[in-house]
């Protein structure tokens, strides 16, 4: 997809507006995306957020500018343009505030400014007070910026009550950053005077944990031949509610793990399907003798000495020194294997 956040509203009249990386104007069409010009949009944007105040409610905040001029000569037919270029060419390697940069070289000079940037005669670069450029941050750190960034923007010129969808916000974040994302968003809506109704979409059972089973809906596929009528109306698209019917009790602070089983749909297990396609041929080879993808035991005890799940492991062990009249196992490890054993059948049945 060519976008990780959007705002919408259900309502479409001149007031009430949609906003998406498109409406940047940073897309030549449908599938080419100009980095350039999605730079120019975030820097133009930091100018506009950022130019009379720090605004701390922002975890990263550009305080400083410098320009890079281009060496080559630009002499160009409009001598107001010309002179704007003298100008911005005398502060090349100076630091200069976003306030005053704003002050004397863009407020009023907003034509000529994207004039001649957007014909390469300079480029800048802005720092926050700890000396980070902005395209200097992680991708984590960065994104959020710009999603955040792009939601200011957009409530800051509403007066009423103000209805947000993040759609799945968390797109390419590191699981790190998910962990993050709610207090972040909480914290940055707290600052902002007005009543925010919020609604995310979102994969993440990081996010899922921040949010109570109260507030949360879980969509599920119809099936091909399910047919409900709601109101008289026969259902629209493909997705259902299927809140109630989840053996989930609660989702704030609920386990990652238990999320991802009963949230997500994965009660067939939460191990790659790589791993369990080759766990389940060392079964298969140790209880069937199929030998269709291993062939001999040494490959199946390479696969074995490889498995992180010590459950798993030592049970697939067990079974193949059986098979292969192989006794290594000490009392020692036969107690530490019946006692993992009883952890995992104790936590099954906690969950």
């Amino acid at each position: 997809r060519r976008s990780h956040m959007n705002i919408h509203t259900y309502y479409e009249n001149e007031n009430i507006k949609n906003l998406h990386y498109d409406n940047l104007g940073i897309y030549e069409n449908r599938h080419k995306y100009d980095l350039k010009k999605f730079k120019k949009k975030i820097l133009l944007l930091i100018f506009k957020t950022f130019k009379n105040n720090h605004n701390y409610m922002f975890k990263f905040v550009p305080i400083r500018i410098m320009i890079t001029f281009n060496d080559k000569t630009f002499k160009f037919e409009n001598s107001e343009l010309n002179d704007y270029v003298k100008r911005i060419k005398n502060i090349v390697g100076e630091e200069r505030t976003i306030e005053l940069f704003y002050e004397q070289y863009y407020k009023n000079h907003e034509e000529l400014f994207l004039k001649a940037y957007s014909k390469g005669t300079f480029s800048f670069e802005i720092y926050d007070e700890i000396e980070r450029n902005i395209f200097h941050l992680s991708q984590g750190e960065r994104k959020i910026f710009f999603d955040f960034l792009l939601i200011y923007d957009a409530l800051e010129s509403k007066k009423d009550d103000i209805f947000v969808l993040l759609d799945e916000p968390d797109l390419t974040l590191h699981p790190n950053w998910q962990k993050k994302y709610i207090k972040q968003l909480v914290q940055f809506f707290s600052d902002i005077d007005k009543k925010i109704h919020v609604i995310i979409t979102s994969h993440s059972p990081f996010i899922l944990s921040d949010i109570p089973k109260e507030n949360v809906i879980f969509l599920g596929r119809y099936k091909k031949d399910d047919i409900e009528v709601i109101e008289g109306h026969q259902r629209v698209g493909n997705c259902k509610n299927v809140s109630n019917s989840l053996d989930i009790k609660q989702t704030f602070g609920a386990n990652i793990h238990t999320l991802l089983s009963h949230g997500f749909f994965m009660k067939d297990g939460l191990m790659g399907e790589f791993a369990k396609e080759k766990i389940n041929q060392v079964y298969k080879f140790i209880t069937e003798q199929d030998t269709n993808y291993i062939q001999i035991k040494e490959q199946a005890q390479n696969i074995i000495d490889i498995i992180g799940e010590p459950l798993v492991q030592r049970q697939l062990q067990q079974l193949f020194d059986e098979k292969f009249e192989i006794t290594n196992m000490t009392i020692d490890d036969e107690i530490n294997f019946l006692e993992t054993k009883l952890d995992a059948l104790r936590k099954i049945k906690r969950d």
